[in-house]
């Protein structure tokens, strides 16, 4: 047995008026007709109201016009539909002006009825346009084409307005959008063409610069939407969403006036809540889908600019606190790959620019080599440490588990992740044109992991050690071999100096790096070897700290009073 359709609001519009009119013709029938005057007849709808109502019907198009103005390009027949009924309108009040003037007891020359039937007429065309010209349920199987060509229209027109409106009927009609893309991601069958313009939708116009610019600095109650109805419908896996939600986040961190600069700018210090980012960055489930920071970029070939690493910085300090206050286990560490790529990539632009000799602004600099080392020296190393006292961090990441191949040390843990990161930090800081301040760079990054001997550190700590001793003495690439980047003079920044009374740990860092300069770094120097460059080792790879004394045939860690040799302690 077929289902019965339900009836649409068009049913309506000819059903209602029909009633109407049947009504309104035959309960006249019951009057007494020789009582009714005909030369004289009561005046129910004059053609001073029709034009009266007709002013007023254009009066309220006018005001909505921009409102309407997309479901009228979708439904063309609307327009027509209203002048005509208001066309009829008029013709059925002119007719009744005439009628007086003939004698007749039939109902349908009385002047009243026609007057009647022309009030009907017009009040039909007044609700066809208000209920017809509705954005809800705009997007549908009979309108997709006209709806897609009148959206793409508009987002090309660059015009704020006609953005706007583009918004405003595509957030009516978003769920709509939705359920068909997620419909289409669990079918085989033939996509048809409603299924196409759903994903046109999202990948050719929401994702279009022109849309995305527009609703990142003005439009929250769509970005907002878009958000939830990813999350609520579980979409962030599909390609289209993905699509189009890496051209609105890559807009949010372009745009130096969209809502994520906003809220960074806006928040005072102490409050945490950023609605956007925490939307973003802080849910696991949608930082791994989405991943965020892929569409993330500093410009190639110029410096970093503060505004937006803050920005970055902010966003991945939530997504590894989220990270750590997610269940262990469940989410990987491998989508933070990228971000802390990133990380590298900015720290060494920045010493670039430090190094530049047409960077002036040393307070500049020094801002921004702030915000990643206190980021990755008290704050990473803070969440860590409160996700192990609540049981949240995984076994993989408790041993910072790496991946050991003949080629190199690879982490398969966020924490070794983070290990290799310090290093590579660390290789970069060597280049940095103020040595003095080197190794306080070196010990805000470091301090917890390699000196406090904290037991929750220790795996990291292994990790670091073993990219730090790979690359100072290991192969192929090694900086006793003469190869950049260079981290031993960092490093021995950092070990260099007697521990005295301190721990034992610190006693075999230092005792290490002493055996490995006599043993292995003074031969190199006394024969006056070179770095790859054509510089001498000496020079390279001796910190300003530290320095060869041929006459005692040993390193001494210079002192602001005097010198300390620097020999194996017991």
């Amino acid at each position: 047995m077929k289902k019965k359709k339900p009836l649409t609001m068009k049913d309506l519009f000819w059903i209602v008026p029909s009633f109407l009119l049947i009504i309104f013709l035959y309960v006249p029938l019951q009057f007494q007709l020789d009582k009714y005057s005909t030369s004289n007849p009561p005046i129910f709808f004059s053609i001073g109201e029709a034009m009266a109502a007709v002013a007023i019907l254009l009066a309220v198009y006018q005001f909505k016009r921009e409102k309407w103005a997309i479901a009228l390009e979708v439904k063309r027949y609307l327009m027509s539909t209203v002048y005509i009924l208001v066309f009829a309108g008029f013709l059925t009040i002119i007719f009744s002006s005439v009628l007086p003037i003939i004698k007749t007891s039939n109902i349908l020359l009385f002047s009243g009825t026609w007057q009647i039937i022309s009030s009907l007429f017009i009040i039909s065309a007044v609700l066809f346009l208000f209920f017809g010209a509705s954005n809800d349920k705009l997007f549908n199987k009979n309108t997709d084409k006209e709806f897609v060509s009148a959206l793409l229209r508009r987002v090309m027109s660059r015009s704020p307005q006609q953005i706007d409106q583009a918004v405003d009927v595509l957030s009516a009609n978003f769920e709509i959008i939705i359920e068909e893309i997620k419909k289409s991601s669990r079918d085989n069958e033939e996509i048809s063409e409603f299924k196409k313009n759903s994903h046109f939708i999202l990948t050719q116009i929401i994702s279009n610069p022109n849309f995305t610019n527009h609703v990142v600095t003005t439009r929250a109650d769509f970005l907002q939407r878009f958000l939830h109805s990813i999350k609520e419908y579980h979409l962030q896996e599909g390609r289209s969403i993905s699509t189009a939600s890496s051209a609105l986040i890559r807009a949010l961190f372009s745009n130096k006036d969209s809502f994520f600069y906003n809220e960074l700018k806006h928040s005072d210090f102490g409050v945490y809540y950023k609605p956007f980012l925490e939307d973003i960055f802080s849910d696991q489930k949608t930082f791994q889908n989405l991943r965020p920071f892929d569409q993330i970029t500093f410009d190639f070939g110029e410096y970093v600019e503060i505004e937006k690493l803050k920005l970055f910085i902010e966003a991945l300090e939530i997504s590894l606190k989220g990270y750590f206050k997610s269940p262990h286990d469940f989410y990987n560490y491998s989508h933070f790959d990228h971000a802390f790529e990133l990380v590298k990539d900015a720290f060494e632009r920045i010493i670039k620019e430090a190094c530049d000799s047409e960077s002036k602004d040393g307070w500049h600099v020094m801002n921004k080599i702030h915000q990643i080392t206190f980021l990755f020296g008290w704050k990473f190393r803070d969440a860590y440490k409160e996700a192990r006292e609540k049981g949240l961090v995984s076994q993989n990441d408790i041993d910072a588990t790496v991946d050991r191949k003949s080629f190199g040390i690879y982490p398969a843990s966020i924490t070794a992740q983070y290990a290799k990161l310090i290093f590579e930090l660390m290789c970069a800081l060597s280049s940095y044109p103020k040595k003095d301040l080197i190794r306080d760079y070196a010990i805000s990054l470091t301090d917890d992991v390699l000196f406090f001997d904290e037991p929750i550190f220790a795996n990291i700590r292994k990790v670091l050690l073993e990219y730090i001793w790979e690359k100072i003495d290991g192969e192929p690439a090694s900086n006793i071999k003469g190869f950049y980047p260079v981290v031993l003079p960092v490093y021995l920044t950092l070990t260099g100096m007697s521990p005295g009374n301190r721990s034992s740990g610190q006693k075999e860092l230092y005792n290490q790096v002493v055996d490995f300069l006599e043993t292995k770094l003074k031969p190199k120097i006394i024969a006056g070897e070179k770095m790859a460059n054509d510089e001498l080792m000496e020079d390279v790879l001796l910190p300003d700290e530290v320095i060869f004394n041929r006459e005692k045939n040993l390193f001494q860690w210079k002192m602001r009073k005097g010198v300390q040799d620097m020999v194996i302690l017991e």
